[in-house]
């Protein structure tokens, strides 16, 4: 559900920092880009031994 002001739709592009930049992106898709943060997180956790399985 969206809130009062959100946009109906929301569309991201890395081109303009590829042009500008050099830059590219390591994930090119959504589940890549949740994965990585996903094993981040858990490994950071895990450093602090607070992650419970």
């Amino acid at each position: 559900r969206r809130r009062e002001g959100d946009p109906a739709v929301l569309v991201a592009s890395s081109a303009k920092a590829q042009r500008e930049l050099g830059w590219t992106p390591e994930h090119q898709d959504l589940l890549g880009i949740i994965e990585s943060a996903w094993k981040y997180g858990r490994g950071f956790l895990e450093s602090r031994g607070t992650f419970a399985s």
